[in-house]
């Protein structure tokens, strides 16, 4: 991914940030985000002292346009000198989102998959829609609880983002197939149910993230 921003000062208490992001799959990726190309984001933090609130709004471009709020609370604590410093930011988010890009990636997914296990079938190509009724509304994506930890010196840094992600809604579907014989024919079977059993059995995640980043 390629990635730039502009963080900027309000009032003391006040900041803001915006940011654009270009992504690169490969064509054989199966992470949910993969049908993602490109988002938008901007977001304002208010410091209550006690802890930092942020509100943010983003917008994702795939197969159709997304659009996702994030809000979150932290409060960071300190350790060390400015230029060799030690950061630890307990902090809590939730996420809300349409859920156009899940229809995009499941579309890629069946189409990537076309088998023709039938000497009478020339291909099989699938399409799946979203059934969830709030399909094009902001849906409650998930709570997360993240400690991010960082060191930070004048020329670069690290940082080990531990986080546990809690779903709460899953995300219903159902797949259309078109069958092309070789006799020229066309089959459409009724339309399945293919929601997986890890969208009707939700569970939390637990993942981290770490990094590395130099200044210049």
């Amino acid at each position: 991914s390629l990635d730039a921003g502009y963080d900027f000062t309000i009032t003391s208490k006040l900041s803001g940030s915006i940011s654009a992001n270009k992504s690169f799959y490969n064509d054989n990726s199966n992470n949910v985000s993969s049908d993602i190309g490109a988002g938008l984001s901007a977001g304002l933090t208010y410091d209550f002292n006690i802890l930092s609130l942020r509100a943010g709004a983003s917008l994702s471009f795939a197969s159709k346009t997304d659009v996702g709020v994030t809000i979150s609370a932290d409060h960071a604590f300190y350790f060390g000198e400015n230029d060799k410093q030690w950061s630890i930011t307990p902090t809590a988010t939730v996420n809300l989102n349409t859920l156009n890009f899940y229809e995009g990636y499941t579309n890629n997914v069946n189409g990537k998959k076309q088998i023709k296990k039938d000497p009478l079938i020339t291909s099989v190509s699938s399409t799946t829609v979203i059934t969830n009724k709030s399909a094009n509304q902001l849906t409650l994506m998930d709570y997360e609880i993240s400690i991010p930890v960082s060191y930070d010196t004048k020329k670069w840094g690290i940082y080990f983002t531990p986080t546990l992600a809690i779903p709460q809604n899953p995300i219903y579907t159902k797949t259309t197939s078109v069958i092309k014989l070789r006799n020229g024919n066309t089959v459409t079977p009724p339309a399945t149910d293919s929601t997986p059993d890890s969208e009707k059995n939700l569970s939390s995640t637990f993942y981290a993230e770490v990094g590395i980043y130099f200044k210049f």
